[in-house]
């Protein structure tokens, strides 16, 4: 059967709808945009819906310019339920796939009205703790998900959250998250000196890069601490921490450590890949992720990766020795980077491209893509049977 053919359906509709407003598109984007076009090379009429937190991002208008029909909900479950109530009147058979909540409960209530709708929610973050959550999560995923066909989930420890928040074992789903290896190229020496020249660090020094925009979360702490440790070394003089971050949170902790002059906080930026061209380790000591983006893109790069031990981190370390796993202590840290550091160049070149291999044959968007029109394809099959028994 080709692709995107199910026997019974001549016309498909695919709608995104994501609450996501961050101010750059991220890896996240990207994954929506490789689905849009996957459907419109079927041609299924695909949309995308995202919340009042988007209407002025650039790239909303970037989608809009590559001919996507993007819409912009009002706020409050109203405005939400009447936004997708609008595109459904048409009563053509869809599909309605959530992201980051805010959309899961009119998409599931969608579908129980409407006998030509499929829905399908994704959860890309752990899910919250204490006792009122728990409770929350429980009512929602157990009673309030009827209707929906899966629960995608991007990494082990929020499937098995939403296990035991009892939703439906037989409609969970682990499906990891994907980037676009386009944008981040295996690293070369001439990008590497160019991207230093460009973000002003110097060109004979070894750099460290983090990503710090939620402080805590991501361990700024522990990332800062690790490189004070290193510096109490002299053969680490030129080492270089490069934190991506708010500029007061990390300004004041190196300034606590006395390591102000060996560190560089710039803000965040859409050209992720000229920093991760400028460093040679990226440091992750994050507290809590869901499937993290930036390990992945980082060894696409060619950059070893130091982890904290959470479980999307632990599932990236296990297939691919270019990702290693640290306690989340400062000097766990700063052993970890000071080994990796001493690896000869010849067996670190064979290690960075092995992991550039692995996140090709694991992460890759467009077989990503790919698998999740299967997914759907495999629901719509199974929906068509059920009706013509």
């Amino acid at each position: 059967m080709a692709p995107g053919v199910v026997v019974g359906i001549d016309f498909m509709r695919l709608i995104h709808l994501a609450d996501y407003g961050g101010t750059y598109p991220g890896s996240f984007i990207p994954m929506v945009r490789a689905l849009l076009d996957g459907g419109r090379r079927r041609g299924w009429h695909v949309q995308a819906v995202f919340s009042e937190v988007a209407r002025d991002r650039a790239w909303l208008s970037e989608l809009r310019e590559e001919g996507f029909d993007c819409r912009v909900a009002t706020r409050g479950r109203r405005g939400l339920d009447g936004t997708l109530e609008q595109l459904l009147v048409t009563g053509e058979p869809t599909i309605l796939h959530t992201h980051f909540t805010a959309f899961d409960i009119v998409a599931a209530r969608a579908a129980r009205r409407h006998e030509e709708v499929l829905a399908y929610w994704h959860l890309h973050s752990a899910l919250r703790t204490g006792a009122w959550w728990r409770a929350r999560n429980a009512v929602k995923l157990r009673l309030l998900s009827r209707g929906v066909a899966e629960i995608l989930c991007v990494a082990p420890n929020i499937l098995e959250q939403a296990r035991k928040r009892m939703a439906p074992h037989d409609r969970l789903a682990l499906v990891t998250n994907a980037i676009d290896l386009e944008r981040f190229p295996l690293v070369t020496t001439e990008r590497r000196r160019g991207s230093r020249e460009q973000l002003g660090l110097p060109v004979d020094a070894r750099v460290v890069l983090h990503f710090g925009w939620d402080w805590d979360r991501k361990g700024g702490d522990i990332f800062l601490g690790a490189i004070a440790a290193l510096l109490r070394d002299r053969d680490n003089e030129d080492l270089i921490a490069v934190t991506v971050a708010d500029r007061q949170p990390a300004e004041l902790a190196a300034e606590a450590m006395g390591i102000s002059k060996n560190v560089r906080i710039m803000q965040p930026s859409n050209d992720v890949g000229s920093l991760y061209a400028a460093a040679d380790i990226f440091a992750a000591p994050s507290r809590g992720e869901g499937h993290p983006f930036a390990v992945a893109e980082a060894l696409a790069s060619g950059l070893p990766v130091i982890a904290s031990p959470i479980p999307g981190h632990e599932m990236i370390a296990a297939g691919t020795h270019a990702c290693r796993i640290a306690p989340l202590d400062p000097n766990s840290f700063s052993d970890a980077l000071r080994d990796v550091m001493a690896v000869p160049e010849a067996e670190a070149d064979l290690t960075r491209l092995a992991a550039r291999e692995w996140v090709v044959a694991e992460m890759d968007i467009n077989a990503w893509s790919e698998r999740m029109f299967s997914r759907y394809e495999e629901a719509l099959r199974r929906r068509e049977d059920t009706a013509q028994s």
